[in-house]
This record gives C-alpha cells, sequence and structure tokens, in this order.
C-alpha cells in the first residue's frame, strides 16, 4: 500500500487554503481536491506534474477522484490542458464530484472532448469510488 500526502498550505490568519488544489494518493487512487481559485493553464500544467509524480510510485495505472465542491471555473486554457492530460496512459478512470451546475456543465465539455468512457461525473464520493472497484 502507497500512502502519502502533498498537503494543502493554509493562510494563518484565516484558515483558508491558498493552494488552488491538494493531492493524496492511497493504493491506486489519487485524490484530487480543487479550492475555489479560476484554474488557469498554468496551475492545470503544475496540478498534472505533480499527479504523476504521484502515479510514478505505484506500478500500473491510477485511478484519479476529484472533489469539485469548491471548485472555481477553469479557464478555456485549462480546459484544453484538462483534456489532453485525460488521456494519459498512466491513468485508470477519472472520477468526479461535488460539482455545481456550471462546473458539471464545464465538466462534461471535457468529458466529451476526451473521447474516453473512462472519465464520469457522479454525485457523491461514494458513488465515485464504487465505480472504481466495477470492471
Amino acid at each position: 500500500m502507497v500512502r502519502d500526502k502533498i498537503s494543502e498550505k493554509k493562510d494563518s490568519s484565516n484558515g483558508n487554503a491558498i493552494d488552488p488544489y491538494s493531492l493524496s494518493i492511497t493504493d491506486n487512487i489519487i485524490r484530487v481536491k480543487i479550492f475555489n481559485i479560476p484554474q488557469t493553464e498554468s496551475i492545470i500544467m503544475k496540478q498534472y506534474e505533480e499527479i504523476l509524480e504521484l502515479a510514478n510510485r505505484v506500478s500500473g495505472k491510477v485511478n484519479l477522484l476529484y472533489d469539485l465542491r469548491k471548485a472555481g471555473k477553469p479557464t478555456a486554457g485549462a480546459r484544453k490542458k484538462l483534456v489532453e492530460n485525460s488521456k494519459d496512459k498512466k491513468f485508470g478512470k477519472i472520477a468526479i464530484f461535488g460539482a455545481s451546475t456550471l462546473i458539471k456543465t464545464v465538466a462534461t465539455f471535457i468529458i466529451n472532448a476526451s473521447g474516453l468512457d473512462t472519465i464520469r461525473h457522479f454525485p457523491n464520493e461514494e458513488e465515485a469510488l464504487q465505480w472504481f472497484t466495477q470492471s
């Protein structure tokens, strides 16, 4: 079992997250928690590099679990990078949960643009995790 965490930084004055995301890995699931900051192309690329760093610690493919409960809207450049990054051969399934109506619409665009059937959004984390266990 591989366990690791790239912890989020906190603003000491109010305890709010100041990083645009946090990552953690347990076994073959990388959890990506997005915070309410507009997601830019540079943020997405940095996030992708850190996800790959974690993924390379595990043999085989990893599943990605995106928590979008606090997500900000991605820019057009970020959406393009998300589509490209989702096609990486190191990734198995990609599950998204907790998105607002606006973010679900953006996620649906990204899912459709990727052409992959291994990306889905779910109403909650439990259903997303169940999907990972299905063949």
